[in-house]
């Protein structure tokens, strides 16, 4: 059996790699390990949201930051034009969903 490790010390979940995990977990296993519940609980959370990708929330402004730069920013802006990505992140939280696991805050979208 293979199966996905997911864990708090993940910046980003996607919801297929959790699927993966969650479909690996036997009875016997949920059983033995406290952790595969809190997984099933959040891939339920997920499912439930419509939530593709989790960013844990001291990866979020670095997200966000390579989010933004994947959509062609021009590459020759002016060098007086400075970026405040910190507050761009929170701004973008507002399309964001909050969840927890394990104790840590995740941003989900």
């Amino acid at each position: 059996m293979s199966l996905t490790v997911i864990t708090s010390k993940d910046s980003v979940i996607q919801l297929d790699e959790l699927e993966a995990a969650v479909e690996g977990i036997t009875d016997s296993d949920a059983q033995h390990c406290d952790h595969h519940n809190p997984l099933r609980t959040l891939l339920k959370e997920m499912q439930d949201y419509g939530v593709e990708t989790l960013v844990r929330y001291d990866y979020f402004t670095d997200y966000i930051k390579e989010l933004i730069e994947d959509c062609d920013l021009p590459d020759n802006l002016a060098p007086y034009i400075v970026i405040d990505w910190e507050k761009t992140a929170l701004n973008c939280q507002v399309d964001w969903i909050e969840f927890q696991f394990e104790y840590i805050t995740y941003w989900g979208r």
